[in-house]
């Protein structure tokens, strides 16, 4: 496949040009945010946070979607079952501090397998076996922060499984879905299915009642996954499906042009559509607002590249459990200043970069040198000994008057991040999603009334594909 001109690929489809027929089963970034596959970029249940989590089904099929959260450092899975979304139908749960340590919380009556509002009440702690032998912190503390994938499996159109899975249908039974999977879906995983459609949309929202701040966002939706015909209905303990079997065709814009790409593996294909060169926010560290600003990173694919391999495999370069990539960075405070050391010269000397070592990261951004136990919005925490390179970041701003501005990470990195298609298109960069948090406190108001503010802004980039 070549990459075509936004024109080109409009003029296609409108023409049903050789080629192009196979838009519908590229994978894609929707732009609209509905999509087969949706990426969560952060939980958190640290020191009194809360995540709220809902997914939409916005079509008139029942939906067999895969739950899946993961911890932040390994993306080891610490929690993973089935859900059938009835036509419409909303899902929502909380990752919570259920007193002995992280886990789900619902009461939300849409039909997952295991049923867990049937069974325990709608809780269900996070589990650490995943992780127990990974070489990396093994306490069920290290599963308070990490990430949330969902990926729909199929449509149910077994009629009898469909109106089990609906509500006001008159037949909603829960466990009749769960004793299918002892029955007709052990035999056949794929019995009475039919292949993705898509049309899932969802969000989270990062909550701490003691702070008064929440923290809300949207997931990334990919589409066009899935390859024609391909049903993957697996049963609730399975970790399959992941992100690593899609399609291996792409579909990625890059200022104005459309990039049709074929890949060696659906891996790779995700990879692209997530890849950005550099990233771009703002943060704001203002003291006179108690101003904070944390900036999330998460790395969805890395762990098919860094994990149980002795080498990593591109764009990734070291292996887990050390797994961190050095990035360089460039900042400016609102009036386009840059920090300089020392005399200023022409050229600039190069500043050190920094590492990311964790799946999904989190960088305290700090207008003097210092680094708390724990980050001030998500609670992440500094850790010790063998496991300090995998503590929060600290980007310190080294001087006081940068509180506010922008920074650029540079992921390509010279070519040091990069894949490279079948068709011998490079793509530099890291597949990343993520957020800017940022809060602030307002003490001035009548009768010393503090009002506390929260928002989250997604991060933006640009793609180099030569």
């Amino acid at each position: 496949m070549k990459r075509n001109s936004l024109t080109t690929a409009i003029l296609a489809g409108l023409t049903g040009v050789a080629g192009m027929a196979g838009v519908a089963n590229a994978v894609n970034v929707n732009p609209d945010g509905l999509g087969q596959v949706l990426l969560y970029p952060y939980y958190t249940a640290r020191e009194g946070n809360d995540t709220l989590i809902s997914v939409v089904n916005t079509t008139d099929q029942v939906k067999a979607v895969k739950v899946r959260f993961l911890e932040a450092l390994n993306s080891k899975e610490v929690l993973d079952f089935n859900l059938y979304l009835s036509p419409y139908d909303v899902w929502t749960t909380a990752v919570t501090d259920l007193g002995d340590g992280p886990g789900m919380r619902t009461t939300d009556t849409s039909c997952t397998v295991p049923y867990f509002i049937n069974r325990s009440g709608g809780e269900q702690p996070f589990l650490n076996y995943e992780y127990a032998v990974d070489g990396g912190p093994t306490g069920i503390e290290r599963a308070a922060s990490g990430y949330i994938e969902l990926i729909e499996m199929g449509n149910v159109e077994n009629t009898t499984l469909a109106a089990a899975a609906t509500h006001g249908s008159g037949a909603f039974n829960c466990l009749a879905l769960e004793a299918a999977w002892t029955g007709a879906w052990k035999a056949d995983s794929s019995a009475g299915m039919s292949e993705p459609t898509g049309g899932l949309f969802g969000g989270g929202a990062i909550l701490n009642v003691d702070d008064g701040t929440m923290i809300s966002y949207n997931a990334e939706a990919i589409d066009g996954f899935w390859e024609e015909g391909v049903i993957s209905h697996t049963d609730p303990g399975s970790l399959f499906p992941n992100l690593s079997q899609g399609a291996d065709e792409t579909f990625v814009f890059d200022n104005g042009v459309l990039h049709n790409d074929v890949w060696a593996t659906g891996l790779e294909a995700v990879d692209a559509v997530l890849m950005y060169d550099k990233l771009f926010n703002e943060y704001s560290v203002e003291p006179d607002l108690n101003a904070h600003s944390e900036w999330v990173v998460t790395f969805p694919t890395k762990r098919f590249h860094v994990d149980g391999v002795t080498a990593a495999t591109p764009p990734f370069t070291e292996a887990w459990p050390t797994a961190c990539e050095t990035i360089e960075y460039d900042f400016w405070d609102r009036e386009e200043n840059q920090v300089r050391e020392g005399v200023e010269v022409s050229p600039r000397p190069d500043k050190p970069g920094f590492n990311l070592c964790r799946e999904a990261n989190v960088i305290r951004f700090a207008a003097e040198r210092g680094t708390p136990d724990h980050t001030e919005i998500l609670k992440e925490n500094l850790r010790g000994d063998d496991h300090a390179h995998l503590s929060y970041v600290n980007f310190d701003l080294h001087n006081a008057g940068f509180k506010d501005g922008w920074v650029r990470f540079d992921f390509g990195d010279g070519g040091t991040h990069s894949i490279t298609s079948l068709d011998e298109v490079e793509y530099r960069g890291l597949p990343v999603i993520g957020f800017w948090a940022n809060t602030v406190q307002n003490g001035a108001l009548a009768g010393g009334v503090l009002s506390n503010y929260g928002a989250a802004y997604k991060h933006r980039g640009s793609r180099y594909i030569e």
